[in-house]
């Protein structure tokens, strides 16, 4: 089934949001290419469908997945990063980074850390970290610097990614604030010490990984200065109407798994 799907969309000067539920597909999370003066790095590459699509949005930006020198996974989970062994094997070149904490979810290919078996009703094509991340490393690529902080809560080894792009402080925040139904790996009270973490961090973009949870906009608008911390704080503490927002957003997951199995049965 061919879903319609939206162009890549210019976040800042050389960022752009080439993947997501309407930009790729209904699997993926938001996928963001940088562009640097020496080529290109992913934060996150989605999952393992619509590639074709989220490669196509990437040549329309003149970036080609051989351009790729980098990927930043800012967690385990399938919609996230559950792409990697295949970018991996169209670009045996790109470097995968993950915190040591979620890489070796994705090297087992675990399905319940990953999410991919009782979300996604699907397998996780597993595959190796290049690079083991740290909280407080910097990483060097496309001429670009990209700052690691550890963010546990979501996963234990979640991570937001900062980096400096024609002066504008950029964070990419994956869901390190985004509540987990109770999921495997999640720590409701490391969620709220994250969300403190990344209330301090001040930035002029932020770049999430969902853009329908609940938490998304309070959480962002106060990490640039929009609203008050306190608004923020009061909606992530809010911890019941967020599971509710995320489990009717893993109903129409689960909905989406039902519609493409009997899609590939007819087939």
């Amino acid at each position: 089934m061919e879903y319609p799907t939206l162009k890549p969309y210019k976040v800042c000067e050389n960022v752009y949001a080439v993947g997501g539920v309407r930009r790729s597909h209904p699997r993926d999370s938001a996928v963001y290419v940088v562009i640097g003066p020496d080529g290109a790095v992913l934060i996150d590459c989605g999952s393992p469908y619509g590639f074709e699509r989220r490669e196509k949005n990437l040549r329309g930006l003149g970036v080609e997945i051989t351009d790729i020198e980098l990927m930043i996974g800012t967690h385990c989970h399938y919609d996230h990063v559950g792409g990697g062994a295949e970018l991996k094997r169209r670009n045996p070149a790109v470097k995968i980074a993950l915190h040591e904490l979620d890489a070796t979810a994705c090297e087992s290919g675990d399905s319940d850390l990953t999410c991919a078996g009782w979300m996604f009703r699907d397998e996780f094509p597993a595959f190796e970290a290049d690079i083991l991340l740290g909280d407080g490393e910097i990483l060097r690529a496309a001429g670009l610097e990209f700052e690691i902080i550890h963010a546990p809560g979501h996963t234990a080894g979640s991570v937001a990614v900062s980096t400096v792009v024609r002066g504008k402080k950029t964070v990419f925040t994956g869901d390190c604030y985004v509540p987990s139904c109770e999921r495997v790996g999640y720590d409701y009270e490391k969620l709220m010490e994250t969300t403190e973490k990344l209330l301090g961090l001040g930035a002029d973009i932020v770049c999430p990984g969902h853009l329908g949870h609940l938490v998304t906009f309070p959480v962002t608008q106060a990490m640039k200065g929009k609203i008050s911390p306190e608004i923020a704080r009061a909606v992530c503490r809010f911890e019941p109407p967020a599971k509710i927002v995320s489990g009717i957003a893993s109903f129409f997951y689960e909905f989406n798994v039902i519609e493409q199995a009997l899609i590939h049965r007819a087939r």
